[in-house]
């Protein structure tokens, strides 16, 4: 995979002409990497410091609408090929009804992509051919509705390039699923997919600097003043309030007495894992302040400079390691009564145990890179990677997980319902190739280091010079 060095790019093409001639000879807006938006951001800033933010937006929702119509193109070809590749799973119905899917057109996961495709790519150069009096009024009247924002987000996001609804169809493990020419497909799905999300953010962020009237809009996906190991440390903090009995019961009672349903914390399940191992006792007198009564995670938290990096996505990257470390250092089930139960492995299991879980951040040189960076390690104790899987964690789709849950499915030993269930929260091989991804296109890298029955730690390295400015 390509690395898109974001921090500490210099803008050498700065030009009063528009951004088709700032991002590169083609004059073509490619928005594939960090960088391109970096730049575009850049542009958008310039332009509406001049007053001039109804052109700039014109012109960026002008150049945006294709690259979404090439991608939405490009995805359903790239999902055919990995369908060829892997015996035609995505084209058979079969396999969309085992999933638990029940498509709203078509009767497989490939034929649902399909009409998605088209539907949005029927919509997108409806817009595209209007005048742009017409253009710029549809936007603004599809932004002021929160309703028709999210629906419009959803399916091309949700519906059309969501990776949890396609990969749990593949191979958990095999030659299909390493196969080169199936990662490549789908690490290019990846990337259309995220520059689709990066695409829209950006035209969200340029709404509310329509209705707030500003000239600098904070851009959601970089933040100038990244400061990572402190982002560690709330994540702990995080997931213990999520795992609160009394703040889970306030919300439930809450969503009841609207008439909503109540949507659970995504990762409830590290959460109260977390809660459980870490003996969380909450301080009424302090608003409920988490206090852990015994060490099962330690911080070990140095400064280090501040990063410009697209935090909300580090963020999910730290709390997808996180949560397979939880799995890793404990035992969890569900007891007899239907109550969530977690213990520590065996070696941890003593009155006062040595921390199970590290969480590491600080600064250092590195020989082959020859500058500084900052450092980030998820260091446990638990089971460990089989040698046979390490190389391949990282990859698209695999899965290990997701094969045994199949096979005890088949042997009675669980549902169907239940075996995709368990895939759904865990196993559908997304974790550590997100991780990986995100982690690349920052300019950095990650490895992973497991001896089974003894821990793993996960390193992210990513480059340190001065932050790169998206302001004016």
């Amino acid at each position: 995979m390509a690395k898109n060095f974001l921090i500490g790019i210099r803008d050498t093409h700065s030009t009063e002409n528009g951004l088709a001639r700032e991002t590169g000879r083609t004059g073509k807006w490619r928005l594939t990497s960090l960088r391109d938006f970096a730049q575009m951001v850049r542009w958008l800033n310039r332009q509406q410091s001049r007053g001039q933010t109804d052109r700039a937006v014109t012109e960026y929702f002008r150049a945006a609408l294709p690259l979404l119509r090439e991608g939405i193109t490009e995805y359903r070809g790239r999902a055919e090929a990995v369908d060829q590749l892997c015996d035609h799973v995505l084209s058979d119905p079969t396999h969309a009804r085992r999933l638990g899917f029940q498509p709203s057109s078509g009767n497989s996961l490939l034929e649902r992509l399909h009409h998605t495709g088209e539907d949005l790519a029927g919509y997108l150069g409806h817009i595209e051919s209007l005048s742009e009096a017409d253009f710029l009024a549809h936007w603004r009247r599809v932004l002021s509705s929160q309703s028709e924002y999210t629906y419009l987000l959803r399916r091309l996001v949700d519906d059309f390039g969501n990776f949890e609804r396609l990969l749990p169809a593949l191979p958990g493990v095999g030659e299909l699923i390493i196969d080169p020419r199936t990662q490549e497909n789908l690490d290019r799905m990846y990337n259309i997919n995220m520059r689709n999300v990066r695409i829209f953010e950006t035209i969200r962020d340029l709404w509310r600097s329509w209705r707030q009237n500003a000239l600098a809009p904070g851009w959601s996906f970089f933040d100038p003043r990244g400061d990572l190991p402190l982002e560690m440390g709330r994540l702990i903090t995080e997931y213990l309030l999520q795992a609160d009995p009394e703040r889970i019961r306030a919300r439930r009672q809450a969503a009841q007495q609207r008439g909503r349903r109540y949507e659970p914390y995504r990762f409830w399940r590290a959460a109260e894992n977390l809660r459980l191992m870490a003996d969380v006792h909450y301080n009424d007198t302090e608003g409920r302040k988490p206090e852990m009564r015994r060490s099962y995670v330690s911080l070990q938290l140095q400064s280090v400079p501040p990063l410009c990096v697209d935090m909300r996505r580090l963020n999910w990257t730290f709390k997808e390691i996180l949560n397979n470390s939880l799995s890793a250092s404990s035992r969890m089930y569900v007891s007899a009564g239907g109550a969530w139960e977690a213990k520590p492995l065996p070696r941890h299991d003593v009155p006062q145990p040595d921390p199970a879980i590290c969480l590491c951040a600080g600064q250092r040189k590195t020989r082959w890179w020859r500058r500084p960076v900052v450092r980030l390690a998820f260091v446990d104790e638990g089971i460990g990677i089989p040698p046979e899987h390490l190389p391949y964690v990282h990859y698209w789709a695999y899965s290990p997980r997701r094969e045994e849950f199949r096979a005890r499915a088949r042997r009675s030993e669980l549902s169907k319902d239940q075996a995709m269930q368990e895939i759904q929260i865990g196993g559908k091989g997304i974790g550590l190739s997100y991780a990986t991804a995100v982690v690349h296109e920052h300019g950095g890298s990650l490895h992973i280091e497991s001896q089974p029955g003894e821990g793993t730690t996960v390193t992210i390295d990513l480059p340190a010079p001065t932050p790169l400015s998206v302001g004016a």
